[in-house]
């Protein structure tokens, strides 16, 4: 529910006429919560029940997506509301989804359970913006998948009272995090080969963000094909995902993570400049 949200808010403002600046504010507001109310949105979710927080975020999450198209439209300014608000409280759903394994695994299935929910979240997330929205933008337009994805949201928040266990919760801390920006410079300055690895997953990172929130804007305009294209104009980039996944390992034992960062820092760099020539 949450990636065809995303999806559909791109292709609205894309369809729009947005320029890619108004584009990049859009993907900057699916940034700015986790960056901003990161920490902050881990102590409310462990402050507040498993099955309250999940539910309460989902329904939430929701009610904006009927509300916002209903009432606002999907102009650029609202689709920006939409999902900062969407995204801010997803900061306290996202770390419930981790907290919550103990009240539906075993001490030994914890891993399992862990790596299942990311397996589960990257499925949906694929099949949303490669199967589920495209297909749905392109038959109804872009207004009805912002409520297909609150249907999702709400059928979420329906099976959150399934799990079982207890609901064990602490007090909601009144005091902000303290983080140390100069005793963490400090460490790192210490430790270069973290530091080098932080630096790279940051370029990298950031890179892969521009990609996904230009991309409608991409196609559109150096492609002159719709904006709903994206999908499978990049969709080749799974293959690569899945690629390095497996090879990954392999290439480190052999060659070091530093190495194998780099090159792939090169590879990220080449392909978008190459993507810069075409048209």
């Amino acid at each position: 529910g949450q990636q065809s949200l995303a999806f559909g808010a791109l292709v609205a403002v894309t369809r729009g006429g947005a320029s890619a600046f108004e584009v990049a504010l859009v993907g900057s507001a699916a940034l700015l919560p986790p960056a901003l109310l990161g920490l902050y949105g881990g102590a409310v979710a462990d402050a507040l029940p498993k099955r309250v927080a999940l539910a309460g975020v989902y329904f939430l999450q929701a009610l904006l997506c009927f509300l916002v198209p209903i009432f606002g439209g999907t102009d650029l300014a609202y689709m920006l509301i939409l999902l900062l608000a969407v995204n801010a409280l997803g900061q306290v759903s996202g770390p419930t989804e981790s907290s919550v394994l103990p009240l539906v695994a075993s001490k030994e299935e914890l891993a399992t359970g862990a790596s299942l929910i990311a397996l589960s979240s990257a499925a949906g997330g694929a099949v949303a913006t490669a199967l589920l929205a495209p297909v749905l933008v392109r038959a109804v337009g872009v207004e009805p998948v912002l409520y297909i994805a609150g249907v999702l949201l709400l059928l979420a928040a329906s099976r959150v009272f399934d799990l079982e266990g207890g609901d064990s919760h602490q007090q909601l801390r009144e005091t902000l995090p303290q983080v140390k920006v100069r005793a963490a410079l400090r460490w790192l300055a210490g430790h270069p080969a973290v530091a080098t690895m932080i630096i790279v997953s940051v370029l990298t990172g950031t890179a892969n963000v521009v990609l996904q929130t230009l991309a409608p804007r991409y196609v559109q305009s150096v492609l002159h094909v719709d904006a709903t294209n994206s999908a499978y104009v990049f969709a080749p980039s799974a293959l690569g995902l899945v690629t390095a996944l497996l090879s990954a390992p392999y290439l480190m034992r052999i060659r070091g993570e530093r190495v194998i960062a780099l090159v792939g820092l090169f590879f990220t760099s080449a392909a978008l400049m190459l993507l810069g020539i075409v048209g």
